[in-house]
């Protein structure tokens, strides 16, 4: 599999994923989508945060009605931890 993608100028929002897949509600004003600059199936670097709590690591892009993204391998988080935080409001997810 090719090596995870780092993008340029994205940033969408998401609403209450849990620990679940980042459900993609669209680019931010003046940025792109994640659909727009990768791959659907591809790899991608990610950073999510709620503005209390954070975390990074690489996703996988499904591109359909609605877009997701899913965390795959979680690098790091806020929480000192590799595992998957429970956002519960609107998340900033870029790359």
């Amino acid at each position: 599999m090719a090596a995870p993608l780092l993008l340029d100028l994205v940033l969408e929002t998401s609403t209450t994923p849990g620990t679940a897949s980042f459900v993609l509600n669209g680019a931010v004003q003046d940025r792109r989508s994640f659909a727009a600059a990768a791959p659907g199936g591809g790899q991608v670097f990610y950073f999510a945060d709620d503005g209390t709590q954070a975390e990074w690591g690489v996703g996988v892009l499904t591109v359909g009605t609605p877009n997701t993204l899913s965390r795959q391998t979680i690098r790091g988080t806020t929480q000192n931890s590799t595992s998957a935080l429970n956002f519960t409001g609107t998340v900033r997810v870029y790359s």
